[in-house]
């Protein structure tokens, strides 16, 4: 195999003849460099290393970590994962040679046998090598070169190392006893890592990459270099994308990243805050022969990381160079910012997290109440603020309200109209106790908040333009606003151009609310009314956000009454968050961040959503650009919602041109893979080509595979080929364990494998145990019910660290080998019915009998509303099955497996109501057949 060379990156080194690489395919291999033996390193307990490992390991680190380099691969010791021997080349140098050369290692005995044979025996009788001088060493070089023109790898390997004992005495023929001692490692708190070396300097080598957001380095001392310390880092003054935060949308592009930058090298370390169980660091990589790189700023460039504000001093050069490379990022939609809208539902902090001396910067989200705000940060948690030392009309729209103060209502108008979607500046003043304590509700934290781009504090604005008055502290109580003295002479000077008409007695005005929203029942006549009324578009604002395709909005209207209204989007459903399914955070956070008290045109289609009175409608927003666009179909664009099939999409009210419009956007969401269908694999999606008509019904031998409680039947088409997946292809893909039930969601593609037969199969998440925060504590935490997608089985596994994501995108767009169809024109038992009737126990017994594991022939007859094939089929024995008479159905379905379940009173068929177009005569003939079955009293008609 020798000869050919291939371009590799070193992703980390070992030892001194031991380092793994990536090669131009993304694969990771081990590479043994031939011909050599190095003493061996213990990097998880460098003081259990050889003796002169840590050195030898260090010497080939230093040179190689991050570098691209050439192989010449002489043979392959292990396939998966892959390992070879190689022999090693950078830029004009041979790796192997230089490792002899340091002293850092020894020619296997086979090179050297060979050699002194060779050469040494024709300089002196003896072929001992242990007393060699510096002039022989050079005479039989020279003897070498002249029989050797160029000299084999093995020569110089041997050369390399009499060289570097005879000659040179380097490495570990210096005679310094101190290269064969092994580094201490020193177990050292956080804490007081942080206390002995905070704002200083320390040189490192990178041990492990986590991901771009923590990573392990060992650091030695200067005071005692073979004394090392082992820190848990993560960089200081930004929120690196990962799997584990709240930036996960490019998680693993981020990891790729800072592997390459960092694996294996050696950095320059400052601790600056402890962070948990590690240090905020800021990190700088040493380069041999160009400039140092700050890691966070190559992060913040790529997009892979936003900026910390509170970690960073605004004035310093440090922050504007960060801010400079987010921004340019964010202008160019880098990595994080490729969807900045598309945020998923940030976690809230809560009052025990806050400190009194800290910033907070970020952007108003929400007005929940006239007297606070929401805000979302830097990092992606989002604040509830109430404003310090003000007093305000109160405005809660809650449920079962049925008055609200006209006042507040209009200043929590104001506040959406003025300040949503700006960013603000929040510094916590104090901590006051809400006025109906709660148990599960802390503390409220009062802010001073400031408009970032004038830092005018918005409560005197709010004092000034509103009905807001400021709280009377006593002089003694200190918890107050910061800004006391100037509320108080914004609401002096307000009072004297009012002719102090605040100070007058007057009666509340309020506003009556008409809540449809909390109406129960199915068939509710206030509802439906409301429906019947609204049959239209309206103006309004969204108040609450429930799901990417459910909102609860408030109309105002001039006769002095708000109407509240739950809505849902007509023929668009989202991921549900309830049932953690894939994309149910993304979805909503979308929604949120797009119409959360915003105003929207809301068009009603006049119909109810049966069991939540909600009202089926279309929404459209305003964009950035002023112009106006439909929700739904901003949600199928980026994956966040796919159309209702079937019967359901029809029953919403929805136009067929706008059914249309949006199956048209669904379609293209799915080409792009975005969003939900990035990891979508729809098994229903027939593999059949060609699905035919009740006119004319396409034939296709298939192969049953399952038939389930349903009714439906999984089949594949006959001598079609199985997808393989193998462990490389998930190892390509960086596959990992799912074990923490948090990073799996019901439809979620997943690879699943099977111990039993050592195999690994597609799998779709079908259902989950309730979460942690249901009232209803499941048994098993770890337990789900998944679909093979290739084999049409439902599968419940009890343990589901046997489930691997993310799937190899070559799987993702391969379709599935099965399908799945029913019996045409068969009325089924209800599901689990048949443990109750004993002749619907004898249809499943019978109809698995015929389909399970039997080639078949099937005709199609295309699909029915709810999108699955309507089929006949027949045993491959069956004669004359094709009928040419022009008044009868092309097949002869009395001799299908449908006709035979008829005959023998084994189901029913639909009623005459549900009848297909065009397939009246199938269904003549199969009714003949039920009422000789019901005279003879089979089966059902017993």
């Amino acid at each position: 195999m020798g000869g050919s060379r291939t371009t590799v990156r070193v992703r980390a080194v070992y030892g001194a003849d031991s380092l793994s690489v990536l090669d131009e395919k993304g694969e990771l291999m081990t590479v043994v460099l031939c011909g050599i033996q190095a003493p061996k390193y213990n990097s998880k307990d460098p003081s259990a290393s050889e003796a002169y490992g840590y050195f030898a390991r260090e010497f080939l680190r230093k040179k190689l970590a991050g570098h691209r380099i050439q192989l010449e691969i002489i043979k392959e010791l292990q396939a998966n994962p892959r390992r070879v021997i190689a022999h090693a080349f950078i830029a004009k140098a041979y790796i192997n040679e230089e490792v002899l050369l340091a002293g850092w290692g020894t020619v296997i005995d086979t090179y050297v046998s060979q050699y002194t044979k060779k050469y040494l025996s024709q300089l002196r009788g003896s072929l001992d090598l242990s007393s060699l001088t510096e002039e022989e060493v050079l005479n039989v070089a020279r003897l070498s070169e002249q029989q050797e023109s160029p000299k084999s790898n093995e020569t110089r390997l041997v050369e390399a190392q009499l060289k570097a004992k005879f000659i040179k005495h380097s490495g570990m023929h210096a005679g310094n006893e101190r290269f064969s001692l092994a580094p201490v490692m020193v177990d050292t708190p956080v804490s007081q890592l942080l206390t002995q070396y905070k704002g200083q300097e320390l040189l490192g080598s990178i041990e492990h990459v986590k991901d771009a957001d923590y990573f392990i380095t060992m650091v030695q001392l200067e005071e005692n270099p073979l004394t090392c310390i082992k820190i848990p880092c993560k960089p200081f003054g930004i929120m690196a994308a990962s799997e584990s935060g709240s930036l996960t949308s490019c998680a693993q592009e981020a990891q790729e990243h800072a592997v390459n930058l960092l694996s294996g090298k050696t950095v320059r370390l400052t601790p600056m805050l402890s962070s948990g169980n590690s240090l905020s660091c800021k990190v700088t990589v040493c380069t041999s022969g160009a400039e140092d790189k700050d890691y966070a700023h190559a992060l913040l460039s790529k997009g892979y990381a936003k900026t910390v504000g509170w970690m960073l001093d605004t004035d310093t050069s440090v922050a504007k160079l960060y801010n400079k490379a987010e921004e340019i990022a964010r202008s160019k939609c880098l990595g994080v910012w490729k969807n900045s809208d598309q945020e998923t539902v940030s976690k809230e902090i809560s009052a025990g997290d806050l400190r009194k001396n800290k910033q907070y910067n970020g952007t108003v989200i929400d007005v929940p109440s006239s007297d606070s705000i929401v805000i979302r940060l830097a990092d992606g948690s989002s604040l509830r603020a109430w404003f310090s030392s003000l007093l305000t009309p109160r405005c809660i729209i809650s449920k079962n309200s049925s008055e609200v103060e006209e006042a507040g209502f209009n200043l929590r108008e104001y506040l959406r109209k003025n300040y949503v979607g700006r960013h603000v500046v929040a510094k916590l003043d104090y901590l006051r106790d809400p006025p109906q304590p709660k148990e599960d509700l802390l503390s409220r934290p009062y802010f001073s908040i400031y408009l970032q781009e004038t830092e005018s504090n918005i409560a005197l604005d709010l004092i000034k333009n509103t009905s807001c008055r400021v709280v009377r502290h006593p002089v003694a109580e200190t918890n107050r606003s910061r800004d006391y003295a100037l509320m108080l002479e914004a609401e002096s000077e307000n009072q004297a151009e009012k002719n102090q008409e605040s100070n007058a007695q007057t009666t509340k005005r309020m506003l009556k609310v008409i809540d449809y929203s909390s109406f129960a029942g199915t068939n509710n006549a206030q509802i439906q009314n409301l429906a019947r009324e609204h049959n239209g578009c309206y103006q309004a604002v969204v108040d609450s956000v429930l799901s990417g395709s459910r909102f609860k909005i408030y109309m105002s209207n001039m006769r002095g009454f708000l109407q509240v209204a739950l809505i849902t989007l007509a023929g668009v459903m989202t991921p549900s968050v309830k049932r953690r399914e894939a994309f149910s955070m993304e979805a909503l956070g979308y929604a949120k961040s797009i119409l959360l008290m915003k105003d929207i045109k809301v068009t009603f289609t006049g119909v109810v959503e049966k069991h939540t009175n909600a009202l089926f409608a279309r929404i459209s927003f305003v964009c950035k650009d002023g112009q106006e666009k439909d929700f739904s179909g901003s949600l199928l664009e980026n994956g966040f919602g796919e159309l209702v099939k079937g019967k359901a999409a029809s029953e919403s009210g929805l136009s067929p041109a706008h059914l249309h419009k949006y199956a048209a956007l669904e379609s293209e969401a799915k080409k792009k893979r975005v969003g939900l269908f990035k990891y979508y694999i729809d098994y229903t999606e027939s593999i059949v080509s060609s699905p035919g008509s009740w006119t004319f019904p396409e034939k296709h031998e298939i192969h049953g595979l399952q038939f389930l409680d349903d009714g439906t039947f999984v089949f594949r088409l006959k001598g079609s080929e199985e997808i393989t997946i193998t462990k490389e292809m998930l190892d390509k893909a960086g596959a990992k364990a799912l074990c923490e039930e948090s990073t799996i969601f019901v439809k979620q593609i997943v690879i699943y494998y099977d111990k039993d037969t050592d195999e690994y199969w597609r799998a779709r998440i079908e259902s989950l145990p309730p979460s942690a925060n249901d009232k209803e504590q499941h048994e098993n935490r770890n337990c789900a019910h998944i679909h093979l997608l290739d084999i049409g089985r439902d599968v419940f596994l009890d343990d589901i660290t046997n489930l691997y994501a993310p799937v190899p995108n070559e799987l993702l767009v391969l379709k599935p080998t099965t399908a799945m169809a029913k019996l045409a024109l068969l009325q089924y038992p209800r599901k689990g019915a048949a443990d109750k009737n004993l002749a619907d126990q004898e249809f499943f017994d019978y109809v698995r009998r015929s389909v399970v594991g039997v080639d078949l022939i099937c005709y199609s007859c295309g699909y029915d509303r709810d999108g699955l094939m309507n089929v006949f089929l027949f045993t491959e024995d069956t004669e004359s099955i094709e009928i040419e008479e022009p008044n009868e159905p092309p097949i002869d379905v009395a001799a299908s497996i449908t006709g035979k379940v008829i005959s023998n009173g084994l189901a029913k068929l639909i009623s005459d109501e549900d009848i297909p177009n065009n397939a009246d005569m199938y269904y003549e003939i199969l009714m003949d057949i039920e009422k000789e079955a019901f005279h003879s009293r089979k089966g059902l008609w017993k």
